[in-house]
């Protein structure tokens, strides 16, 4: 029995894995789904087979997230009485839909994560494993895949567009293993490499923002992983050289990189159409009170049917069906936030984003948990930094939140740091 229960247990572990590598790329529905049901299934069995250790280890997970968990709470609470009461022209079976979405594949993590509570430390390699699995496959493979898929997007659109975002959130859990004190050469190696490799992805696919997230994750990353400054200034000045050769060749290489490069150093459009967006749509969406409380739809649900039928200008649009015009939602995440949940929302959101930066911190410097600096560094560079250019993915923030809640240990229980 206890054979099985192992077997059991060690292969939910492995399609969380995959499930996660699944979530984070493009164009892998069909394997994150089977993991995800296959995940789901063991989960029960595990659950039938021992309910009182669902119940405890929740409990313990409680009571050490408490802060965490009330922010996210109220959260999902206001989220869910703006759907119900402030979603526009009754929109709410699609906005709750988009709710139910956003957390599905985070809510089998945390079950998973409350199932495995004895074996935290083998899930949180599995994750760490997964992810640096997934920012290699992004940064080695997905360009040949992407470049004999049909698509209509320019190519280096294709890459930016379907993996950008991806590299941001997952170089920081690749920089904060392979740099991190003591760690063998090879494994340095490889991840200098890879980060190289990523910036020059980003470079590739001109991802101003991606460029910009990736180069300040690795400069604080090092400047909090460094035994002392004068290494810390050692190996940040590399980095910058390394990436500044990297943009060098990608801009004789490639030119869609060098439009971009031209285009930020001659301010022609400085934010690719974002400022003229914000300016001829903030006035339009928060043109009252109640919008300003509660926004007009969760998580953009509704976001061109309003413009739709306020005869937005067809500018920055994704594309027509008809008369219907889908527009492009590029805004900042500040405004994206106004938008769909007023400023109620924008700052619950906040208080949860600081919570959980706050907890990692707390994780990293009293128990030297290098897995909980990476999510901090990922929630700083793709949050506070990225998504300041490029639309937010509520899915990735929902799984980077249950990841926390599952890492965030006590002193005595081990982390992921030790994956080698």
């Amino acid at each position: 029995m206890k054979k099985s229960l192992l077997i059991t247990e060690n292969a939910l572990i492995l399609f969380i894995a995959i499930m996660l590598f699944g979530a984070f790329t493009s164009g892998t529905q069909a394997i994150l789904n089977i993991a995800a049901v296959l995940s789901l299934v063991l989960i029960i069995v595990l659950a039938l087979h021992s309910p009182r250790s669902l119940y405890k280890h929740g409990n313990i997970l409680y009571q050490q997230n408490k802060l965490l968990l009330l922010s996210l709470i109220v959260f999902i609470l206001w989220s869910m009485i703006c759907i119900l009461f402030f979603t526009y022209k009754d929109q709410q079976r699609m906005a709750l839909f988009q709710l139910c979405l956003d957390w599905r594949y985070a809510l089998i993590v945390l079950f998973a994560g409350i199932i495995l509570y004895h074996r935290n430390s083998s899930l949180q390699k599995a994750i760490l494993i997964s992810f640096i699995s997934t920012l290699g496959f992004i940064v080695f493979i997905s360009p040949l895949w992407q470049y004999f898929k049909v698509s209509d997007l320019p190519y280096y659109l294709s890459l930016r567009d379907g993996f950008a975002f991806y590299v941001v959130m997952l170089a920081p859990f690749l920089l904060t293993w392979g740099l991190r004190p003591k760690v063998k050469w090879y494994i340095y190696g490889f991840s200098v490499f890879t980060l190289l490799g990523a910036f020059l992805y980003l470079a590739f696919a001109g991802s101003r923002g991606g460029m910009l997230s990736l180069l300040l994750e690795c400069l604080l990353g090092i400047f909090l992983l460094a035994p002392d400054k004068k290494t810390a200034c050692y190996l940040c000045g590399k980095i910058i050289i390394g990436m500044l050769l990297i943009l060098l060749i990608a801009y004789l290489s490639f030119p869609q990189t060098r439009d971009k490069v031209r285009q930020s150093l001659h301010e022609q459009d400085l934010t690719s159409g974002r400022i003229t967006i914000v300016a001829t749509r903030y006035p339009m969406i928060m043109n009252s009170i109640p919008h300003y409380l509660h926004g007009i739809g969760y998580d953009g649900a509704t976001y061109s049917l309003y413009l739709n039928d306020h005869h937005a200008p067809p500018a920055y649009i994704f594309k027509r069906e008809g008369n219907y015009i889908i527009y492009s939602n590029d805004e900042p995440i500040f405004i994206r936030f106004l938008y769909n949940l007023g400023f109620i929302g924008l700052a619950l959101f906040l208080w949860t984003l600081i919570t959980m930066i706050l907890v990692n911190w707390r994780n990293y410097k009293a128990y030297h948990h290098f897995f909980a600096l990476g999510l901090l560094l990922s929630a700083v560079g793709y949050y506070l930094v990225f998504c300041q250019f490029e639309a937010v993915r509520m899915p990735s923030f929902f799984m980077l939140l249950m990841i926390t809640l599952l890492t965030n240990k006590s002193k005595e229980h081990e982390g992921a740091e030790g994956a080698a």
